[in-house]
């Protein structure tokens, strides 16, 4: 997929190009004919490409010239998922269907401009935007390692029993859905603070379970030398309720995967330098 548009995600009025490449590795064909079809987010079947590739000898691979284009509508909702269909078919007969998907609006960015790759969500997830699947982002990266961070989340409550998060519940196989989105994350590159931002607001469902809470959430990643392998996050946590709070809790939630699938992972408070230590 070569993209038009100058960002690294699918948005809104963005341009997308598909290029593709095919292999004949059954008999020779003759009169090949490819259709593209995609309901590009509305309920209309439209047939976005028909070309027809010419004769295919066993083997034989060809990659055309012409492209696939598809233009995002501009109204579009978030982490929409666009099928597109291939149909290909030839005079003797053989026809084979199959299909791909691009991602549209996605409610998360990932930050990778220092030695730090990070995905950040739109409702105080990080790492990646679909748990436990964990195929919509890029986890926790440095340096190019494989991926540290298998869940993280941020966390706030006012006592015991009013908590908002999104981090993995009673049912460790589901997570927490306290937080929805007020404002989906957007990304400023280059940054206003920094080399990178990002800024999302959400808030809690404002049952009697939870904190009561909105958040503005920045991230800032920098590229000078001594600020490059870290990332800075900036939650403002504003009582949305009517009531006075004596007391608020925030932290974050992390299942670091720092050793192979999280083994022999050890986390401190090191509490001289005021700090969370994971390795």
């Amino acid at each position: 997929i070569i993209k038009v548009s100058k960002n690294n995600i699918l948005l809104a009025g963005d341009t997308v190009r598909i290029k593709f490449s095919l292999l004949n590795a059954l008999k020779p064909l003759t009169n090949v004919n490819l259709k593209a079809h995609s309901k590009v987010i509305s309920e209309e079947d439209i047939i976005i490409k028909d070309m027809n590739l010419g004769n295919f000898a066993t083997m034989e691979s060809k990659s055309p010239e012409e492209f696939i284009e598809i233009l995002v509508p501009e109204v579009v909702g978030l982490d929409i998922s666009v099928p597109i269909i291939f149909e290909i078919s030839s005079n003797e007969g053989y026809k084979i269907q199959t299909s791909a998907s691009i991602l549209v609006n996605p409610s998360y960015r990932t930050i990778d401009k220092n030695n730090i790759s990070l995905t950040v969500g739109s409702i105080g997830n990080i790492s990646y935007n679909d748990y436990p699947i964990n195929s919509k982002g890029d986890g926790f990266t440095w340096k190019g390692s494989s991926n540290c961070l298998f869940e993280g989340s941020l966390m706030v409550a006012v006592d015991t029993f009013r908590i908002s998060d999104v981090a993995r519940g009673a049912n460790p196989s589901k997570r927490n859905n306290d937080l929805q989105i007020s404002l989906p994350i957007k990304e400023y590159f280059p940054g206003r603070k920094a080399a990178i931002d990002t800024y999302a607001e959400y808030e809690d469902i404002g049952d009697s379970l939870s904190a009561g809470v909105k958040v503005n959430n920045y991230f800032y990643e920098y590229t000078q030398e001594d600020m490059e392998d870290c990332v800075v996050a900036v939650y403002d946590i504003i009582n949305k309720t009517t009531e006075k709070f004596d007391s608020l809790f925030v932290g974050n939630y992390y299942d670091w995967d720092i050793g192979v699938s999280g083994a022999n992972n050890f986390a401190y408070w090191d509490y001289d330098n005021n700090i969370g230590i994971s390795y």
